[in-house]
């Protein structure tokens, strides 16, 4: 289904912290607040719900995912950040267009659960589980997920139909092949308006090979207070 496909994906996680000077005060706990620049008018991603035993199956999955990925990743040196769920919702939008040898690979390294009887919802569902608000206020979490294709690059309507019913988006068309600047443009623009601005720039023209026919853009927005807040003195 994708020759020559480019992956993009980004992490934003943008954290409030209060400068400490001089001396150190043990954190309180405090009730989480509304950050002060909370961007309500983030657009929603709502895709079909699942039952409620696949939802947690695909979630014991996707811890197994996550401890994988740490054991590969916590060898470099610095800081770690990463979003196993983010991660594993962008695999999932290939994962279900997938067939042979490729979806048994993607389903060996998402520990897919054996016999999970509607594999594009419940990965969906916990797409939908991730994309909410706290209803204090306290939190606000977005995923922005999304399918390009080349202009004129043929995709089965059975992916087409999944992508739209199970996971509520539709693939959207650029030139990467003519237009690889003005690709990247849409892409960015895109990105940034489902993350607060928090993901800018995150794909160049440099990024897409020239046979490049479908890219998957995959990124996690948070906004959220520390639950427990560092005094200022």
């Amino acid at each position: 289904m994708v020759d020559g496909a480019s992956w993009a994906r980004s992490l934003a996680v943008p954290l409030i912290a209060a400068a400490l000077v001089g001396c150190w005060r043990a954190p309180q706990a405090v009730k989480p607040a509304a950050p002060p620049d909370w961007p309500a008018t983030l657009p929603l991603f709502r895709p079909a719900a699942s039952p409620r035993e696949d939802a947690e199956a695909v979630v014991r999955a996707n811890n197994s995912f996550a401890l994988d990925l740490f054991h590969r990743l916590r060898a470099r040196p610095g800081n770690l950040l990463a979003s196993p769920a983010c991660l594993s919702a962008g695999l999932a939008l290939v994962y279900v267009g997938a067939r042979g040898e490729t979806a048994r690979q993607i389903a060996r390294v998402l520990h897919k659960p054996d016999g999970l009887p509607d594999d594009d919802r419940a990965y969906a569902g916990l797409v939908r589980d991730l994309n909410d608000d706290a209803e204090d206020h306290s939190y606000q979490i977005r995923t922005a997920n999304s399918v390009w294709v080349q202009e004129s690059y043929p995709l089965l309507d059975t992916y087409r139909a999944t992508l739209r019913n199970g996971f509520a988006l539709d693939p959207q068309t650029v030139d990467f092949s003519g237009r690889p600047g003005e690709a990247c443009r849409v892409i960015n623009d895109w990105t940034a308006s489902r993350t607060g601005g928090k993901i800018v720039g995150m794909l160049r023209a440099a990024d897409l090979p020239a046979r490049t026919r479908m890219v998957l853009t995959t990124g996690l927005y948070l906004r959220a207070n520390w639950f427990k807040r560092f005094l200022r003195e």
